[in-house]
């Protein structure tokens, strides 16, 4: 595990939005009706809230009860005159708006209960005041598109931080996948703007964007330690020999991961004086078959009739030459007298090809009279 670094990067957004809402102000006509009793028979109450209309149906409200007497009889047959009497009364138009602006004499009909041969009724001035207003209102709707808006806007924004080289530290490297948006708030209460008489409203929405950024170079140091760790026992490691090759990061399950491959030889230590006492006195064969497992072995002896090795160690050097090849492994090796190396988990048997390309030349002279000459190995 190598620890990740986390990157802030503050994101900010606003707008001015329209409100598509509507308030709708309406006021109802008002005036005055004047009633007429020409029944000398009866007198008449209308009770308040009462209806009026024009003869188009437009109904106003009385706004009390009216009182009309009866109506007065003069002179005699056939010259009778009949002295109408007359009350007025204020009147609400019953809906509000513009069409409750009647002209006077408009209202012409009475409640359906009196006969409107004998009470009439007429408005002597034009009504007025009737209305219908509409101003722009925010919506809630308005407020949650203005909010998704905003949000869209900053996730926008973070994602092109991600791709500014100056937002990331030197030698890390970004992984999109781990960027998270959070802790997003608006510069006023949302709720507060729902009902504003306004055409228009603004908003501004700020938040933090984290992701996670890694320095890779780590990898490579603690890959060489498991490598120098994991040397077998009575082995060692051939210096140079470690290859590390770091691939690309992906994450998964919200865990950053890096492939590594790395590879290393070891070598297990000889000693040439041990392995000296271990052929003295031997056959060449036999001497041979004792080495074998140590690497690849070249005997001289000499002269040529002599066939064992000599009993005196003063007689006989051993030469132990460098075990193997200190650069990487390669994927396919070339031609070459030395074996690959194998992994340490892989024992070497005998007969088999040996993980050390080390030679062992034996060189004897037969007498103490006969000079020895240096014979080189194979």
């Amino acid at each position: 595990m190598i620890p990740a670094t986390t990157l802030e990067i503050p994101v900010t957004a606003s707008g001015e939005f329209p409100a598509t809402g509507k308030k709708i102000v309406r006021e109802k006509a008002k005036g005055a009706v004047r009633f007429t009793n020409c029944d000398p028979s009866a007198a008449y109450r209308i009770p308040s809230g009462s209806i009026v209309s024009t003869r188009a149906g437009t109904a106003f409200v009385i706004a009390e009860e009216v009182f009309l007497p009866v109506a007065g009889i003069s002179g005699t047959p056939p010259n009778i005159a009949v002295r109408c009497t007359t009350s007025e009364v204020s009147v609400t138009a019953d809906k509000a708006g513009e069409e409750g602006n009647v002209s006077a004499g408009a209202i012409r009909v009475v409640p359906a209960r009196y006969n409107r041969n004998l009470v009439r009724v007429t408005n002597p001035a034009a009504t007025s005041g009737g209305s219908r207003e509409e101003f722009p209102r925010v919506k809630k709707e308005d407020v949650d598109a203005a909010i998704a808006q905003l949000k869209t806007d900053t996730q926008a924004q973070f994602e092109s931080e991600l791709e500014n080289p100056d937002a990331v530290p030197e030698g890390t490297t970004v992984f999109p996948e781990t960027a998270v948006m959070s802790d997003l708030a608006t510069d006023v209460d949302p709720a507060s703007l729902v009902g504003k008489e306004v055409a228009t409203f603004t908003l501004s929405m700020t938040g933090t964007g984290t992701v996670q950024a890694v320095d890779a170079t780590p990898i490579e140091a603690i890959a060489e330690e498991r490598l120098a760790s994991s040397i077998s026992d009575g082995y060692e490691l051939v210096p140079g020999s470690i290859s590390v090759d770091v691939g690309e990061g992906s994450v998964v399950d919200g865990v950053i991961t890096f492939p590594v491959d790395g590879t290393a030889k070891q070598v297990q230590p000889l000693d040439a004086a041990s392995l000296e006492q271990m052929v003295l006195g031997l056959p060449k064969a036999e001497a041979e078959a004792v080495l074998a497992p140590y690497g690849d072995v070249v005997i001289v002896l000499w002269p040529g009739y002599v066939t064992n090795v000599p009993t005196m160690d003063a007689r006989v050097t051993l030469v132990i030459n460098d075990a193997v090849d200190a650069g990487p492994e390669e994927s396919t090796p070339g031609p070459s007298s030395t074996p690959t190396a194998v992994p340490s988990e892989s024992p070497v048997e005998s007969g088999s090809e040996s993980p050390f390309a080390t030679s062992f030349p034996l060189e004897e002279s037969p007498s103490d009279t006969l000079p020895s000459e240096p014979v080189p190995s194979g």
